[in-house]
């Protein structure tokens, strides 16, 4: 059953033993509570049928596709409707969405989210100019960009460490064609986040930013046909693709006073515990322990950001696939920590909660990952005035699922603006100069 963003589905329940393979089936359980690192998949074999029947849980949804008159007739009808109602998602159940409560009031914490959001943002395009300008240097084996990208990096460094309460706040990202900016920044920022959540000293951290900073400078030497194929790369063109840490460190390696910590990260990032990686093939400790901070961030960034945004992962996704799919090639214990600064509904993940309603995560709680703060869909009033409802302070709501951005209405796309392609900006550097 193909299921795209038109697709109506019925659900119905059926005990875990009546699973069968060829059964699209979705387990009515978040992905950390399960073994399979989605919670909706096509059921192909007798070890995912054992794992089903092992679950502590009454049924599973079973997914088929409705095409009956009375289905059609009642979308015409739910279309006509004077009031809008919250958009339809992939993962919709037999129940409709019901209407975003309109006596929901717009807290005080709203207002501050959206000023510092936009203020975010505009540290965030200052920030992504002046890496921009480093990373251009570099090319042109010019000392003073690094000097520079090593003041900014002190500085970041610096207020990460004096500022324990630091926030992630997400950012749209629409410019494709710096790609590779928008990516070094993101892994930077996350980068020096999890390196501080590692207790490691303000020495290694700025080793880590800048090794992040730089860690895809070689792909400036890769044809952009190749970066942006949106077609599966041929073995030439992945061969190819695999050369670029090497170039990275040629590149570097023409400015005499450029770090060697920072080095080995721009040369060890895509290694893998399992040895499966490139260039080296290195295993488990012969990748260096800031190395592997820096590729868990990559890898994230990648999957969530990858060349045609339509196949991205959500965050919330992203997450589940590393913790699940990954954990031979990752270091575990970085990927549970990294999990844990994020939240298990990361910035940016499209959730519905208990009373149907419709939002994006804004921020993770402190001491609940399961709690977070998510702006709501409201349209009885603007974007800019959406209530933002923290979780934690709610305990009646919880979130019920997460959605794909691609499966929302337009009117609740274009109210939430969702990015297709993410930026993380980190609260502490607004205004740090």
């Amino acid at each position: 059953m193909i299921i795209n963003r038109t697709t109506r589905i019925k659900r119905k329940r059926i005990r875990p033993e009546k699973v069968q393979k060829g059964m699209v089936i979705e387990i009515p359980l978040p992905w950390f509570k399960h073994p399979f690192w989605r919670s909706r998949f096509l059921v192909k074999s007798d070890n995912q049928i054992e794992k089903i029947k092992k679950l502590d849980i009454p049924f599973v949804f079973i997914l088929e596709q409705d095409s009956s008159k009375e289905e059609e007739k009642r979308q015409h009808d739910e279309k006509t409707r004077e009031d809008k109602i919250v958009g339809v998602s992939i993962e919709e159940k037999e129940s409709s969405y019901s209407e975003v409560e309109t006596e929901k009031k717009q807290t005080p914490s709203a207002k501050v989210h959206h000023i510092r959001y936009q203020k975010c943002a505009k540290a965030y395009e200052e920030t992504l100019y002046e890496v921009k300008a480093f990373i251009n240097g570099l090319l042109f084996f010019s000392e003073e960009s690094l000097k520079d990208s090593e003041k900014m990096m002190k500085r970041m460094v610096d207020t990460l460490m004096k500022d324990p309460n630091t926030m992630l706040f997400l950012i749209n990202a629409k410019q494709k064609k710096e790609e590779v900016f928008h990516h070094a920044l993101n892994v930077c920022m996350l980068s020096l986040l999890l390196a501080r959540a590692s207790d490691i000293t303000s020495e290694e951290m700025l080793i880590i930013g800048l090794g992040a900073l730089f860690h895809d400078i070689g792909k400036l030497k890769i044809p952009k046909s190749i970066l942006l194929k949106t077609q599966p790369l041929t073995k030439h063109e992945r061969s190819f693709l695999q050369l670029h840490p090497q170039f990275g460190i040629e590149i570097v390696s023409r400015i005499k006073t450029f770090p060697e910590g920072p080095k080995k990260i721009i040369a060890e990032h895509h290694e893998t515990l399992d040895g499966k990686g490139y260039p080296k093939g290195l295993k488990e400790n012969e990748i260096n322990a800031l190395t592997r901070i820096v590729s868990i961030v990559n890898t994230y960034d990648n999957l969530c950001n990858p060349p045609v945004a339509g196949k991205a992962m959500t965050p919330y996704h992203a997450l589940a696939y590393m913790y699940k799919k990954l954990s031979s090639k990752l270091d575990s214990k970085l990927v549970e920590l990294f999990i844990n600064l994020l939240g298990i509904y990361p910035p940016g993940t499209i959730v519905r909660l208990s009373d149907k309603s419709i939002g994006i995560v804004v921020s993770k709680s402190p001491n609940r990952p399961n709690k977070p703060s998510v702006l709501i869909y409201d349209p009885s009033v603007s974007p800019s005035k959406a209530p933002v409802i923290s979780l934690e302070d709610e305990p009646s709501l919880s979130v019920e699922e997460t959605l794909h951005p691609l499966s929302l209405h337009q009117e609740v796309f274009n109210y939430l603006n969702p990015p297709l392609r993410i930026a993380y900006m980190v609260d502490s550097f607004i205004g740090k100069k």
